[in-house]
């Protein structure tokens, strides 16, 4: 797989991928996996079953917006930008203005995510639930190409991951995803000179 600048930018790979192959079930999955129970002690005293319910349904929504918010390609380029040899290749090229190719071996990436919800109840906001998204991405070789300073290029042989997001210490939702779509990551990079 080779990115560029013609790829389409609104089906870029997120989270919700890497959790759900359905998107359009995920906010529905959600909402039957958090528990009333995981909310209640956040809803004022008396609060209705109606009142939860809708509480339930609004935090899959906000959930579903944080997966859809965190870009695969951001966690992947987080974990490359670790390595001394695409940071040293990254000032030697701005310098200089050449280019680096740099191949790496088949490797692992984990990530760890940790947001919250709050809700606000007479403008004073208060803790729903503390969230753990856990994402590891084994990739099958790969090429970055670095040029005058940028990585303008990612060549990934294929990509798996698995994704676990546990809410108060109880897993949500956790998914293995095989051979995800390489074509919808580093979809935002310029093409090479």
């Amino acid at each position: 797989m080779s990115a560029s600048m013609t790829d389409d930018p609104g089906g870029k790979l997120t989270a919700r991928d890497v959790l759900c192959g359905d998107l359009a079930s995920l906010p529905e999955a959600l909402e039957q996996a958090i528990s009333v129970e995981q909310l209640r002690e956040s809803l004022p005293p008396g609060a209705s079953s109606a009142a939860s319910k809708f509480l339930v349904s609004q935090a899959a929504i906000a959930i579903d917006r944080i997966l859809a918010a965190i870009d695969v390609d951001q966690v992947l380029m987080g974990g490359w930008m670790q390595l001394d040899e695409l940071r040293a290749a990254i000032v030697d090229t701005a310098t200089d203005r050449s280019s680096r190719h740099i191949a790496l071996a088949s490797h692992n990436i984990a990530s760890e995510h940790t947001p919250s919800l709050e809700l606000t109840i007479n403008q004073t906001p208060v803790k729903l639930l503390d969230l753990a998204l856990n994402l590891g991405f084994t990739l099958d070789a790969c090429e970055l190409v670095v040029d005058s300073g940028e990585v303008i290029r990612v060549e990934v042989g294929s990509l798996n991951a698995h994704g676990e997001l546990k809410a108060s210490d109880r897993t949500i939702i956790q998914r293995d995803s095989n051979r995800l779509d390489t074509t919808r990551i580093f979809t935002s990079l310029r093409p090479a000179r």
